[in-house]
């Protein structure tokens, strides 16, 4: 029995929560038919990884980007949300729609988060280089198993999933953190202080569409990482 529940665990740790409730649910993962579903798309990305990876050695290189994961995977997952892959030194999760507020929130308590961890960092910690931008985008997915006979993700794929990612990449532009689109800004309850930056076309977009950065007070050394990290 403590074999079975050592294994669940482990399980647990190397895939995510919606395979786990399948197989909870007495069904196998690997029969289930994709669905379309709206879903709200968060990309999370260290800004300064490929930089700072140059000048730490392997250890806090690693120790640095485990401890980034850490924290938003638990911030995600505490408010309702889903990781459900990391691509490198980025995290790819998914809200319901009705959680607008709660991912936007997901993004200001990270920010907070990775804030406190770098004051707390000694000037040799790795710790200090923490800066993440954040990507937010809403839209119909496509939700299953991806892959082939070798290896299977049950993952989401759709254009809103690369919307989140080009937004996650504009924050290097706009020089802000947090970078959403129109959709996300009307499914928010709270008053969100939400600044347009315009209607832009995305790389990979026809058509281009209009773009927010949240301005908040974590928000304001951005700039200067994004400087460090060149």
């Amino acid at each position: 029995m403590q074999s079975i529940l050592e294994s669940h665990q482990i399980i647990g740790r190397y895939t995510q929560p919606a395979v786990l409730q399948i197989i909870n649910q007495g069904l196998n993962p690997l029969t289930m038919p994709p669905r379309k579903v709206e879903k709200i798309i968060l990309f999370a990305d260290l800004v300064n990884f490929s930089t700072v990876s140059e000048i730490l050695d392997v250890e806090d290189t690693a120790a640095m980007l485990n401890r980034f994961l850490e924290i938003a995977s638990k911030i995600i997952s505490d408010l309702g949300g889903e990781v459900t892959k990391f691509i490198g030194d980025c995290v790819m999760a998914y809200f319901a729609p009705e959680l607008a507020d709660n991912a936007m929130r997901a993004c200001i308590f990270i920010l907070n988060a990775l804030r406190e961890q770098r004051e707390e960092a000694g000037e040799e910690s790795p710790m200090r280089f923490l800066h993440c931008g954040f990507g937010l985008a809403q839209g119909m997915v496509i939700e299953g198993n991806m892959g082939s006979h070798v290896k299977t993700d049950y993952t989401i794929i759709g254009d809103a999933v690369n919307t989140a990612a080009r937004l996650e990449a504009m924050t290097r532009e706009v020089k802000k953190p947090i970078v959403l689109c129109e959709k996300i800004k009307n499914s928010l309850g709270s008053d969100w202080q939400l600044i347009s930056v315009g209607r832009l076309l995305l790389k990979g977009k026809e058509k281009a569409i209009e773009v927010y950065y949240l301005q908040h007070e974590l928000v304001d050394d951005f700039a200067e990482a994004i400087e460090t990290a060149k």
